[in-house]
Formats: structure tokens, sequence, C-alpha cells
């Protein structure tokens, strides 16, 4: 069963733990209802029990089992396409081991709270803040959009996207009002930082990231949300 294995995907001590136990009880019951669970099944069975991460998803982008209901039944390719995503996990996990120890050779005091891989409506693909940790939706990540927004490579499009959501989790809280400038030197921070800890392009990282704040379809910065 590929969908019965994710857990939490363990790392070294002085590492940043990897939480994927929300993608093994959704597809438990994705698999259990045939692809077409209730909103009723999704609220007892997924968002319930569902880790700290998802929790807080709920909380600060009204995500609700209604609306990952409705998403199940008008796009039923994402989170069909999503369960082939799920191979990936383990070697994502690798990388960003590698990531994580990058990260704190560069600033050891850096906050270490957990990334979450999870399941929602289809967006936002990920968020972040101070003491939040990352969330990410496998499925919105999985999907044809993310793919040609964000490149081809389903473990490319993990690394990068949480190497620079990380470097947000250990930005000051964000402001009520930020300027332009304020919010242009926030991400161009974590652009940079996000390359340089995850070996990726800076340039296509900088290009796809504005590809996908321009893109309606995968959501509106709001928030502490930032990649989406």
């Amino acid at each position: 069963n590929s969908c019965a294995s994710p857990g939490t995907l363990s790392a070294p001590a002085a590492a940043i733990e990897i939480r994927t136990e929300d993608v093994a009880r959704f597809y438990r019951l994705y698999e259990a209802t045939q692809g077409h669970p209730t909103a009723v099944q999704i609220q007892r069975d997924y968002l319930d029990p569902g880790s700290a991460g998802l929790r807080h998803l709920t909380r600060v982008r009204n995500v609700d089992a209604q609306g990952i209901a409705r998403a199940v039944a008008t796009r039923p390719e994402l989170y069909a396409n999503a369960r082939a995503c799920l191979a990936a996990l383990p070697r994502v996990r690798e990388r960003l081991e590698r990531t994580f120890e990058r990260l704190l050779d560069l600033y050891p005091e850096a906050g270490r709270p957990p990334v979450t891989i999870l399941v929602s409506r289809g967006r936002p693909l990920a968020i972040a803040g101070p003491g939040d940790g990352v969330q990410v939706a496998l499925e919105g990540m999985c999907s044809e959009m993310a793919a040609r927004f964000l490149g081809a490579s389903v473990d490319d499009r993990f690394v990068n996207v949480i190497a620079h959501e990380y470097v947000h989790v250990q930005q000051a809280p964000e402001r009520a009002n930020p300027t332009v400038l304020q919010r242009a030197l926030e991400e161009g921070i974590a652009v940079v930082v996000g390359e340089l800890i995850s070996e990726a392009s800076l340039v296509d990282v900088a290009l796809n990231h504005m590809q996908v704040l321009l893109v309606p379809a995968l959501d509106q910065p709001v928030g502490t949300a930032r990649f989406h």
C-alpha cells in the first residue's frame, strides 16, 4: 500500500523534523471511500486527529472539511496525481536534511519548528511563519500548475519551496501593514538564502516565485503565507 508508509520522516536530532502523518491518514480515508470522502468523514477522520501543522493551516487559511470535500469532488485529478508524489518523499527528506544542515551552518541560532506535508484543498501551496514552521500541500505541489511554474521535478519543487519558506520562518513576524520595500526585502532575503541552502538556481527560484505570486489560481498572499 503506497499510502500506508508515510509517517514522520525522522531526521538527525540537530535537524528539522519533517512530518507526513497527515498525508498517510488522508490517503487511508481516500482509499477506504474509493476517492469520495464526505465532509463529515474528512472532519472526523482527517482534520480532527490532525497534526499541529494541519491545525495551524485550518486556522489561518480557513481550510475546512467542506472545502477539501469540494476540491476532491471537483478536481479529483489533484488527489489521484498526488499519490504519485508519495514515492518522492524519502528522497525529498534526504535532500532537506542537507539543506537544513547548510542553514544551521550559516545560522546556528535558527529556529527549528517542523515542516508538515499535508493534504488540503489545492491551495495555498505552502505557508510559513515564525514559530509555526512550514505547511506544504502535497496535492498542490504535485499539480500540473505547480509543475508548470515551479519546474517538472517533484523533488526540486518540494526542496526549493520548503527552503524558501523556512527562511521566512526565521524572519520577524510580519508587520500589520508592510511597505512594498519591506516585503521586497523579506522576499529577496528568502530567495537568496533559500538558493544558498538548497543549491537551486537563484534566477530560476526568483522567476518561479514571482510567477506563482501572479497566478490567481494558486491563491493570493494573506497573513503570514507567502508562497502561493
